[in-house]
């Protein structure tokens, strides 16, 4: 942890892995979720705002995801192909159930390509992880075969960098989305949690308790696929009427660094864009992507000087 500089992601790990060897040690039988738990509150208690930390959230969420769906993602493979290829792809799908979603709503982007990225970058992050613990600590015993060694760590790290590199230059390996709303990505936390349960009761080989059998019964059931259409057509009904009633006319100014821009939302619901500065890609983007713009009706461009619209366009 020291090494890494107390990044969120190594002290989640670092915690979870001494409650292991501590529970092998006191013999007590570990529990993942207890851990993540105990390691949450750890972190939290030490800072705070650590919450609100990008890798915090994506370290645990991912963690959270594989205690929760590894399980059930890999018996659901093995069904369809080859038990190792199955294992490596649960991990990887298990964790993206949960990280896919806080990812949209935080970077706007949903990536296709973590199958392809994983299967190449797993084994070689295992090497380097194994390259980089020995090489420290040869480094205090010869710190020029550490030197030799640190040529090989090298190699294993810019192979990784390009694996990541190529993967992200496949077409479509990525779409941008408008920032989904909260209460989105809870219904699709929720969702994701009730499929699980379903999978494990429907699956379960025990005699099923009279609650989760009530709980299948309701689930099933014909009523309860009527009200839910009801409330879904009308949850589009009223969406439909509220996007069409006109509002106030809206005027940002997009701080664009050098040069201008100007956002224009007409109370008929039009966007029009006055100028783009020339950082587009890194801020002007996402600015309108997090307000949920998708589509902007005019775009008015007051001269051509690189401030105000990207010279490469």
């Amino acid at each position: 942890m020291i090494i890494t500089n107390f990044t969120q992601s190594i002290i989640r790990a670092g915690i979870m892995s001494i409650i292991s060897i501590l529970s092998n040690l006191f013999y007590r039988k570990q529990d993942s979720i207890t851990s993540i738990s105990i390691s949450m509150l750890i972190s939290l208690i030490f800072n705070t705002f650590a919450v609100y930390d990008i890798g915090f959230q994506l370290s645990y969420l991912g963690t959270l995801g594989i205690i929760l769906f590894n399980e059930t993602i890999k018996n659901l493979l093995f069904k369809v192909i080859n038990k190792n290829l199955a294992k490596m792809l649960a991990i990887t799908i298990s964790a993206q159930i949960f990280i896919i979603p806080i990812s949209a709503y935080i970077f706007n982007n949903i990536s296709f390509t973590f199958f392809i990225s994983n299967l190449f970058a797993t084994p070689i992050l295992g090497a380097i992880m194994i390259f980089g613990f020995i090489t420290i600590i040869i480094s205090f015993i010869s710190f020029k075969l550490a030197k030799l060694l640190a040529v090989v760590l090298n190699i294993l790290i810019k192979l990784l960098v390009l694996i990541a590199n190529l993967c992200s230059k496949i077409p479509f390996s990525s779409i941008l989305i408008v920032t989904p709303y909260l209460f989105s990505i809870i219904i699709v936390y929720c969702l994701a949690l009730l499929l699980r349960y379903l999978y494990l009761i429907c699956n379960s080989k025990k005699s099923l308790q009279k609650i989760e059998r009530k709980f299948i019964k309701i689930i099933t059931s014909k009523e309860l696929f009527k009200i839910s259409l009801i409330i879904i057509i009308i949850i589009i009904i009223v969406n439909l009427f509220y996007s069409k009633i006109p509002k106030d006319l809206k005027i940002y100014f997009v701080d664009v660094m050098q040069g201008d821009c100007t956002l224009i939302i007409t109370p008929n619901n039009k966007k029009i864009l006055i100028d783009g500065g020339e950082d587009e890609n890194d801020i002007l983007v996402p600015y309108l992507l997090d307000r949920r713009i998708k589509k902007i009706d005019y775009i008015i461009i007051s001269h051509f000087d690189s401030d105000h619209i990207r010279s490469d366009y």
